[in-house]
């Protein structure tokens, strides 16, 4: 694929991707293309084909590059997989900047950051103590 799918992202990211990776796959530049558009996109494809960074890394460079955010602004990421969420986290981590967060949506609020992240997945996110995290603000990335 061409890298030419990344023309709408800002130029650390598209900096950030050429040195990480080869190129998008299909999949990814297939999905930037829909979300920049603005569509609810669905991204189906075999394990391996980059489907999350497909689905986070348009909202995850949005985030970082705007000049203003709405107050309550998230992106919400829930894996299938426990060791899927961890090392998602993990990568998040070493690329951006990060306020402490949590699956409550607690952060240290005197902190600005572009984002704040706690692993989980489903059967987290039905328990009584994890249910605030499904609470997301109305705006879009």
């Amino acid at each position: 694929m061409s890298v030419a799918s990344l023309a709408r992202f800002s130029a650390p990211t598209r900096e950030w991707f050429a040195n990480t990776f080869a190129a998008p796959t299909a999949a990814q530049s297939g999905a930037w293309s829909a979300i920049a558009d603005g569509h609810n996109t669905l991204v189906i494809a075999p394990t391996g084909s980059g489907k999350t960074l497909a689905a986070f890394l348009w909202a995850i460079d949005r985030l970082a590059t705007a000049a203003q955010r709405p107050a309550g602004t998230r992106v919400l990421y829930v894996s299938p997989l426990k060791a899927l969420a961890v090392d998602v986290e993990r990568n998040l981590r070493a690329r951006w900047p990060v306020s402490p967060g949590s699956p409550s949506g607690k952060a240290d609020r005197s902190r600005k950051s572009v984002w704040a992240f706690g692993p989980g997945h489903p059967a987290r996110a039905s328990s009584p103590a994890h249910r605030p995290a499904a609470r997301c603000a109305d705006h879009h990335a």
